[in-house]
């Protein structure tokens, strides 16, 4: 998740209006990508349960 969420901010520094974005700004942008985030790591683990795979190593807490 620390890896895209970098991605995003490097996305972010190549547009011509970044060096204006504040704070307040970037903070929905980067909660929205985690909750998209979660999300596509609870619907894994629930394909996961739903097949019998165990993956252990896939956590959904925030």
């Amino acid at each position: 998740m620390a890896q895209r969420l970098k991605t995003v901010l490097a996305d972010l520094t190549v547009r011509p209006t970044a060096a204006m974005t504040t704070m307040g700004q970037l903070e929905p942008i980067f909660r929205a990508e985690i909750e998209r985030m979660n999300t596509y790591l609870e619907d894994i683990a629930f394909a996961a349960r739903r097949a019998g795979t165990s993956l252990a190593c896939v956590t959904t807490s925030t």
